[in-house]
């Protein structure tokens, strides 16, 4: 890196993962099919995989629990299932996972039981021959996959028409599974226990399918029932467009091909000619026969008949071809003979271009009038499935059996959802629905049996724990928070449906992100709130988030030297609370009402309390340093002192460091190292037995202890207890064992360790059983990261424990608890749970801390949630939900110092939780109401009902205003200004009566909400066939009085087809108080202009916008109407303009400096001044790209551009007037790009802070001071995929301390971490050197910038960092030629990122 690019630097952190699901499949990878009756589910959410399991709860009904979460380094583009064969030599075992990546690349992925994660069996790289793309560059297609139903073979089609063919094989050992790649050297020698065979392909060969004719291949299935693989080809022979129809239409093919792998030949063996041009998806009937998809119809086909339906109007052709348009003008006016043409024949399909499919069609169903686009099936039966089609409609579908053999095709309205992108049925009627542009549903799907009522119209089934509606003055469309729906479909005019479909569980997404922005909260003290526009259709909603977790404050007490809270309960609600001080001394104060001290308490107050809760029924105990008090329905039952306990080996001096209980099990661990277990029976304490601490003659301390209850006999059947629901004891030691004792067999006497291992505490990804008794040979490394506090916890919805663990470092590790196959006594083996938290401060202030670990049960009133909450300098939430755990970052009032935690449930605080903080004050407070907290961020969704384009923030009277776009009843447009050429009138008239048979028409209208109440206050409707495109908050200089006017700024446009001029308007919005001192808008002045107002902003008091591709500045005059309210009237005068290149997508402005993005031509740097009204260019990137958002980042006094393009590479660029290679500053300096996959919509920016890092001289190294960045605003990026990144700029200063480090770091990261399908991070960020314009990617005018040499650092792979073990993190160390604390505290930096008000 030369020295113009070292002072520029820059992080690209991941801040919240994609939620929308773009593939899903139904697979047996945990499981085979004769163990469970459901499969696993498994969904792709951009880059990132995620395996289900189905299981039941108390109710009955179908609940997802996740299993293992992976990221891929790469977009996968299709996902399919090789199927073990279920019968034959072969038979029985479990599936595995096919995935292709751009450009063509393959990976099989299979389930591994050992490490129980998915691990690729094999690659496959097709990309190293040039041949393959005979010549193109560019290829719009990506590869896919298709699999055989019987599972001998897989095909994958690349470069339009190359096919390859990986043939299944039978794995005979491990070695054959292939990249099996371990992740920890303790986990070696385990794949000989993978001995469920799976499914795996071998080597691949290639054919060019184009030689047989068969080219331009749009979908590929394999067939059912035949006796070879047989593979079905959807392909253009002869493409045509729209345009052309007349000329040739029906050009799509179907080629059957049968595939002999012994031989490599693929006859064609039937094919099926002139299939409409707009087919566009195959699927295999499972009794034979394929599907195939149409814009307007859904076909059968098989080798000797077609079939179909129609489900759209405009695949029903008229009568007859309409006559030529002839004009008169001596009669009529050609422009109104146009629009008269229009009217009556614009609508109709002429015979000539219709598709001959329509000959063989049943037409009955044309008036429901479905868009059969982006359709997807899941197949219930061999002749029964669901069809989901793009607007979330869900149609029944039956293939009957006609005399002869023949196939009918029979479709039944069932329901209608979120706008799906793949639909799997995963087994016994339940089906998974997921969707790029809504939440994920899991349906269950029962067929009727006789008749029965029919399903009211329009009925609404929710998840009722989940949705709680307030009755309040808030409107109905507001109340939808969590959008998990569905609605049934049937009329008056149909019979009722054959299917009742029931909402089990969905999953959340803000897939479709549009838009970001910060809505300041009034109640919040630290920390943004963040508005986001997303969704599609019905599924439209606003999400509020934030980055953390903010709990909303009841009230504060100050109470100096508090150091700890205990609340203990009584059916279900607090009866008592205690109080912890420094003075050794406690308060007992009443659960209800206001918390009064209470004077007669059987609870000892002059002692400091260590712990307090309930044991067993109704018995309550309270834990101090030198002994404990046992209570009975309140009252005292025994006063044990510690010297009296009697215990073994008890070293005098010693007192108690830390209890815990479970059952009627108390455990307490000493200053001394050691831990006791005592049981309580019929309201006594009994002496039970010391946890062993001596082995072989040598003593270790225990440094962290917990109890486990058993409650679900999950770990006993697995440890081989008789006896279910038995408590359990895990101990921490300090040499770096970790072991678990049966409270059953230390009562017996058998003090042997049921489970030990030695690898915890270094953070290994799976923690093994260690042979034989406790290992003492350890390294300084574990040593010195011994654990502080550990918890083993059950929650509801997980099928085995978690246990969570806190090392002195303040390394954080979670783990969940699993056996692998074969099952057998004690082969319990522990899993790393990745959070997005994974490290913490090193805890300076221990004295004051008994336990740092807490759990907590059911807080929140209206939804609650469970899980861990982790106290100390850095306050952590863990979220525990649907087998996922969320790490949380505490926001204030709960971001500092926290001494003490507990769950708190009275009449004034229902299920909310007291907190200690540093200053000794107690907090009492609760989650924000209907907020979800089992997401990346914490977040609320508003269900709308329609669907918001923009929003932007009113800070004059704290409100929101958006467009919006809503399904209304069809109006015609306003008739035309005067004669116009008659193509631009018929193309008007013709967008007029579009929708007009359908009586639908998408209506926007602006908006101003409350974000106090979410009540719409005033709304605008825009006219009809009007779009609203931007609408901004400004402050505008009103020329005429000198005076600064607040105003809300709206672009709207206009398009009314390709021969008509597309036209916009700016609409100006003033926001005044009503006489009822109630807020609403006032539409002041509206302007139009030649092109659409794409962007709006404001400059130096002048409104700024864009039509196409010219800039210009407008000022705005009043002038007093003296009528009888006295309105001011406003005007705008165009003043400045400036002429891009194409289409300006994006218009920022700081001061007057001005950066637009364009479609073609990247981004350019103007520059306003107002003397002479002129707007200069200062410089531009003379590259060429499709520029989706861009935006400024500021690094104190350093002023950087962020662009990111529609390939979803991400760069940036710098004024640099001053270097030579700028060409005197014309030329915008680009030392920086990322990939970070598709998807970039809009960015943010947003003032940013974290710890800065300074030099040290001890081995060169750096680690973090306590000083924090000032005067910085990074950039925080939105995708319409639901996810979103952050980019941080740095000062010169800290980027020459930071950059070199970092890059050396981060390619030993990258070559280091396990690769979850095979692909490398760092090839995956370099995709910006493939970027392709023609795939609106961009091309560079320099050279592209190597990875390691680019000034943009990938945060991500030192997350990546903090989840490998001690082993790892000392060799990525080495090879970065620095020392682990350095890159930690690089680690530590990146984790205590805030985004600052």
């Amino acid at each position: 890196m030369d020295s113009s690019k070292q002072k520029n630097a820059a992080i690209l952190l991941e801040v919240h993962e994609p939620t929308a699901v773009s593939h899903s499949a139904a697979a047996f990878l945990t499981h085979s099919p004769r163990d469970e009756e459901f499969a696993n589910l498994v969904i792709v959410r951009h880059t990132y995989i995620d395996v289900y399991k189905i299981r039941s709860d108390e109710e009955g009904k179908s609940r997802l629990e996740l299993v293992r979460t992976r990221n891929l380094f790469g977009v996968v583009e299709s996902l399919s299932v090789l199927k073990r064969p279920r019968s034959g030599s072969l038979k029985g075992g479990r599936d595995a996972l096919l995935l292709t990546f751009r450009d063509a690349k393959l990976t099989v992925l299979g389930w591994n039981d050992a490490v129980w994660d998915l691990e690729p069996s094999s690659l496959h790289y097709f990309e190293s021959d040039v041949s393959l793309r005979t010549g193109r560059v560019c290829f719009p297609s990506p590869p896919f996959c298709a699999t055989d139903p019987e599972g001998r073979c897989a095909a994958v089609i690349m470069f339009r028409h190359q096919m390859a063919i990986l043939p299944a094989i039978e794995p005979l050992g491990s070695d054959e599974m292939g990249l099996f790649g371990d992740p920890d050297p303790s986990s070696i020698g385990e794949r000989q226990e993978q001995s469920v065979p799976t499914a795996s392909v071998g080597n691949s060969y290639i054919d060019n399918l184009g030689k047989v004719g068969v080219r331009d291949i749009r979908d590929a299935v394999f067939l059912h029932g035949t006796s070879e693989p047989t593979l079905l080809c959807l392909h253009d022979g002869n493409p045509s467009w729209a345009g052309n129809l007349r000329e040739k239409k029906d050009t799509c093919c179907l080629t059957a091909l049968s595939i002999n792998i012994s031989d490599k030949r693929h006859p064609k063996i039937w094919e099926v000619l002139e299939m409409p041009s707009d087919a566009y998806k195959l699927s295999a009937t499972p009794d034979g026969g394929a599907l195939v998809f149409t814009g307007t119809s859904v076909l059968y086909v098989n080798q000797s008949q077609k079939t179909g339906v129609i489900l759209h109007t405009e695949g029903v052709p008229a009568p007859e071809n309409a006559p030529p348009l002839a004009f008169d003008p001596e009669k009529e006016n050609p422009s109104d003979t146009a629009k008269r043409y229009a009217e009556k024949y614009g609508l109709e399909l002429a015979p000539k271009v219709s598709s001959s499919s329509f000959s063989y069609c049943d037409a009955q169903y044309k008036d429901w009038n479905i868009d059969c686009s982006c359709a997807t099936i899941a197949w219930l039966e061999d002749a029964f499935a669901l069809i989901s089609f793009r607007h979330g409609k869900i149609i029944m579908l039956e293939v009957t059996k006609e005399l002869g053999g023949l196939r009918k095709m029979v479709m039944k309205k069932v329901a209608a959802g979120p706008q799906p992108a793949c639909i799997t049925h995963i087994g016994s009627g339940a089906v998974f629905v997921g969707s790029r542009g809504g939440d994920s549903l899991l349906l269950a799907c029962t067929r009727r049996e006789g008749d029965q009522e029919s399903v009211p119209k329009m009925k609404k089934q929710k998840i009722d724990e989940q949705i709680i509606q307030e009755k309040e003055d808030v409107l109905e469309e507001y109340l939808e928070e969590d959008l998990l729906s569905i609605y049934a479909m049937t009329d008056n005019q149909q019979s009722p449906s054959e299917v009742d479909v029931r909402v089990c569980d969905s999953i959340i997404s803000l897939g479709a992100m549009r838009k970001i922005i910060s809505v300041p909260s009034d109640g919040q003290e630290e920390g943004q709130q963040f508005l986001a526009c997303c969704g599609t259709a019905e599924n439209g909603a606003l999400a509020i988030m934030q980055y953390g977790l903010a709990p909303d404050k009841i009230t504060t007490v100050p109470l100096p030297g508090l150091k700890g809270v205990w609340a203990i309960e009584s059916d279900t609600q607090t009866a008592v609370v205690l109080l912890g001080f420094e003075n050794q001394t406690t308060k007992v104060l009443s659960g209800s009402g206001s918390l009064e001290e209470l004077s007669d308490t059987d609870f000892s107050t002059s002692v400091g309390t260590l712990m307090a809760g309930t044991l067993g029924e109704d018995n309550q105990y309270q834990i101090h340093s030198n002994g404990m008090r046992l209570l009975k329905d309140s009252r005292l039952s025994q006063d044990l002192k510690l010297t009296d306990m009697q215990l073994d080996e008890f070293q005098q001096g010693s007192s108690i460091k830390s209890a815990d209980a479970a059952e009627n099990i108390l455990l307490l661990l000493l200053t001394d190292g050691s831990a006791h277990v005592l049981e309580v029976k019929k309201s006594r304490v009994v002496y039970l037995s010391a946890i062993p601490s001596k082995f072989h003659g040598k003593a270790v301390k225990i440094t962290a202890a917990t109890l486990y209850h058993d409650s679900s006999g999950w770990l006993s059947v697995q440890m081989g207890q008789p006896k279910p629901g038995s408590v359990y004891v895990c101990a921490a030691y300090s040499n770096g064992d970790t072991m678990l004792w049966s409270c059953d067999h230390l009562d017996s006497g058998k003090k042997e360790a049921i489970w030990c291992s030695n690898s915890l505490s270094s953070g290994v990804d799976v923690v093994m059983p260690t042979q034989g008794e406790a290992n003492f040979v350890t390294d300084d490394s574990v040593v010195n990261n011994r654990l502080v506090d550990i918890k083993l916890k059950l929650f509801d919805g997980f099928s085995s424990p978690i246990l969570v663990a806190l090392a002195e470092s303040g390394s954080l590790f979670c783990y969940r608890l699993f056996c692998p196959m074969p099952a057998g006594p004690g082969n319990i083996r522990m899993k790393k749970v990745k959070l997005a938290v994974a490290s913490r401060p090193e805890e300076k202030s221990k004295e004051y801390q008994s336990r740092y670990i807490h759990t907590f049960d059911r807080i929140g009133e209206h939804i609650p949630f469970t899980g861990f909450f982790i106290a100390g300098n850095m306050p952590l939430w863990l979220i525990a939900s649907k087998g996922n755990i969320y790490a949380h970052h505490g926001l204030a009032p709960l971001s500092s110092v926290v001494l003490g935690f507990t769950s708190f449930n009275n009449e004034n605080c229902p299920h909310g939780f007291l907190a200690v903080q540093g200053d000794g004050s107690l907090l009492i407070a609760n989650f924000p109401p209907r907020q979800r907290m089992d997401a990346s961020w914490p977040k609320r969704k508003l269900g709308i009902k329609s669907v918001p384009l923009d929003c932007t923030y009113y800070p004059e009277a704290k409100l929101v205003a958006l467009i919006v776009s809503l399904p209304s009843p069809h109006a015609p447009f306003l008739p035309e200004d005067g004669q116009s050429e008659p193509h631009a009138a018929y193309s008007y008239s013709l967008a007029g009566i579009e929708g007009a048979k359908e009586n639908h028409l998408d209506r926007h209208e602006v908006r101003i909400i409350s974000p106090s109440t979410w009540t719409v206050l005033w709304s605008f409707p825009l006219l009809p066939g009007e779009k609203g495109i931007s609408i901004q908050a400004l402050h505008l200089k009103d020329h005429e009085s000198g005076a600064t006017v607040p105003m809300i700024a709206v672009g709207t446009s206009f398009a009314a087809g390709e021969d008509y001029p597309c036209s916009g308007r700016v609409i100006l919005i003033e926001v005044t108080k009503q006489e009822n001192n109630a807020w609403a808008g006032r539409m002041t002045y509206a302007r139009e202009f030649k092109g659409p107002v794409t962007n709006v902003t404001a400059v130096e008091g002048y409104l700024l916008l864009s039509t196409g591709n010219r800039i210009e500045t407008c000022m705005l005059k009043s002038k007093r109407v003296e009528v009888a309210d006295a309105n001011i009237l406003f005007t705008l005068q165009r003043s400045a303009f400036y002429e891009g290149p194409s289409l300006i997508t994006s218009l920022n402005v700081v001061k007057n400096f001005i950066l637009l993005g364009d479609a073609q031509h990247s981004v350019h740097f103007l520059r306003y001044k107002d003397q002479g009204k002129q707007i200069n260019m200062l410089s531009k990137d003379f590259g060429q790209a499709c520029t989706k958002a861009c935006q400024f980042l500021i690094a104190a006094s350093s002023l950087h551009i962020v662009m990111a393009d529609g390939e979803g590479n991400m760069w940036t660029f710098t004024y640099s007037p001053n270097d030579p290679k700028s060409w005197k500053g014309q030329k915008l300096d680009n030392w920086g790009a990322l990939h970070v996959g598709k998807g970039v919509s809009s960015m943010l920016r947003t003032p940013v802070s974290h710890p800065l890092l300074e030099s040290t001289r001890e081995n060169e190294g750096i680690r973090l001071s306590d000083q924090r960045s000032k005067s910085k605003q990074g950039v925080l990026c939105c995708t319409d995929l639901g996810g979103m990144h952050m980019v941080v700029p740095l000062t010169a200063a800290e980027a020459s301390s930071f950059s070199g480090l970092a890059t050396r770091s981060a390619r030993a990261i990258s070559s280091v971490i396990p690769h979850g399908a095979g692909l490398n991070p760092s090839a995956f960020r370099r995709r910006y050197q493939k970027s392709l314009v023609s795939l609106q990617g961009a091309k560079p005018f320099d050279p592209s910038l190597s990875l390691y040499s680019q000034g943009i650092v990938d945060g991500d792979l030192f997350k990546e960092y903090l989840h490998a073990n001690v082993g790892t993190q000392a060799r990525v160390a080495s090879q970065a030629g620095t020392n682990r604390e350095s890159i930690r505290a690089i680690c530590d930096m990146l984790e205590d990122i805030k985004l600052s008000k």
